[in-house]
């Protein structure tokens, strides 16, 4: 009967790690080139839909990995219009840039690290997703009625905000939030019944704004502006269409 020393069982144990290392997660070969070879894979994703504001997608942790890959494509085999979304978080919040409608594909990937360098195990799942956006609605107005009598400026709001002061020719606006805002524009042209495609002046306003005040506006009688909202799909239908008119006396 073989009686092994303590030193002897030490260099077993080693010898077994070794082994097992090489036989599962990383290889580094004797040209420095890093393998995956069996590594676990991230598996059992969900995909919750957030509605506008986007997927939040799990998968199982991966003992080891350094970090996670997340593919994208037009079909369930990976291969349309793949994007690679590198070094992602576990849960990730895809947001939703795809046209209305769209439907994508989606699987992970673990990376491990060894020798300075990366490998990438391969798919388990491949999870539908719906991944289309929607356009934001357009604001609403704050309407109401606003008159200048004359000696007081000789203005007359036809719908929201407030009239340009007589020493002034700046123009406010306001409206109603709208969720999942990026950023509001506000255009604004000179003149009353005026196309949407045709105003020339535009200023963006920040998302956590819900009015905006001009510059001083040179010219005489009337000015038309309307509201649009951004999201990261694009940009809205325009609001309804705010005319201020400098006039003799009120209507």
């Amino acid at each position: 009967m073989v009686v092994l020393n303590r030193t002897a069982i030490a260099v077993i144990i080693v010898i077994i790690i070794i082994i097992a290392f090489l036989a599962f997660v990383v290889v580094v070969d004797g040209n420095n080139n890093v393998q995956c070879k069996n590594v676990p894979k991230p598996c059992n994703m969900s995909i919750q839909d957030l509605g506008d504001t986007g997927l939040a997608i799990r998968w199982n942790h991966v003992p080891g990995a350094t970090s996670y890959n997340l593919y994208v494509a037009d079909d369930r085999e990976l291969r349309t219009n793949v994007k690679r979304l590198e070094d992602v978080s576990n849960p990730y919040i895809f947001h939703k840039t795809y046209p209305a409608g769209s439907t994508c594909y989606f699987a992970a990937t673990a990376v491990f690290t060894a020798a300075q360098k990366d490998c990438e195990s391969g798919v388990c799942d491949v999870v539908e997703a719906r991944c289309g956006c929607a356009l934001p609605e357009a604001p609403v107005l704050r309407c109401y009625d606003y008159f200048e009598f004359p000696g007081e400026g000789n203005f007359h709001v036809k719908t929201c905000g407030a009239p340009p002061p007589p020493a002034d020719t700046r123009i406010f606006i306001q409206w109603f939030p709208v969720n999942g805002t990026v950023e509001y524009k506000v255009y604004c042209q000179e003149g009353m019944d005026v196309s949407p495609t045709n105003f020339t002046k535009k200023w963006t306003v920040p998302a956590t704004s819900y009015y905006f005040e001009t510059e001083p506006m040179n010219g005489n009688g009337c000015w038309s502006m309307i509201v649009t909202t951004c999201n990261d799909c694009g940009e809205s239908t325009p609001s309804k269409i705010y005319t201020t008119c400098e006039v003799d006396s009120p209507p």
